[in-house]
């Protein structure tokens, strides 16, 4: 019978993904890591809070990651690296099952997203200044009734669906709140009630 990571690998595999290309110099490309934590009672996602004196998306719920850097072979291992040195990742048995799409965020970063298989059990902890919380999410939440809603924004004479999955205390939106509904579509078959998502170009004003 077919493991939930096979399943997940195979869905992400079978849904290439679509790739932005830096309109300007001013685009900074940027690897994050979406990681699956393999806990005994199921998948959890690990998100983190980011810290209120970073100069962009402060307090902000979003994935590890960060800038592309020079010594970094590719986004993927960018992903790697950052999730290493934000939340202290173990990168021991760390499988890499597949990339969503890239998303654009209005302070002109492009996004790269590689969905993780994270072992179970892992010592986070959080870096200073970047990271103010880390979090642990049941998977399962994220489709329950209520907790996603969509909002439909106006930006330079384009609409935008905008993603947010109220979640408690926690909202995740904008282009973290894009990346969770993909990985939910692609990965696990879920039926999004906003947009459902279109093949063609991506909502970049």
């Amino acid at each position: 019978m077919e493991s939930t990571l096979e399943k997940i690998r195979r869905r992400l595999q079978g849904c290439p993904p679509r790739l932005l290309q830096p309109r300007s110099p001013s685009w900074r490309p940027a690897g994050v890591l979406v990681p699956l934590l393999l806990r005994p009672e199921g998948l959890h996602l690990v998100l983190i809070r980011r810290g209120l004196r970073l100069a962009h998306h402060q307090g902000q719920i979003a994935f590890p990651g960060g800038c592309r850097e020079p010594q970094d072979r590719d986004l993927q291992q960018t992903a790697l690296r950052e999730a290493i040195e934000e939340i202290a990742l173990a990168p021991e048995g760390v499988e890499v099952l597949g990339r969503l799409d890239d998303v654009w965020t209005p302070t002109g970063f492009v996004m790269s997203a590689f969905v993780a298989a994270v072992p179970h059990p892992q010592e986070f902890r959080p870096q200073d200044v970047e990271v103010e919380e880390i979090l642990e999410i049941p998977l399962a939440h994220l489709t329950r009734e209520g907790v996603y809603r969509e909002e439909v924004w106006t930006r330079a004479g384009q609409e935008i669906p905008v993603s947010f999955f109220d979640l408690g205390e926690v909202t995740v939106w904008g282009a973290t709140g894009r990346l969770l509904a993909r990985l939910l579509e692609v990965g696990f078959g879920w039926r999004n009630p906003g947009r459902p998502w279109q093949p063609g170009p991506l909502p970049i004003p």
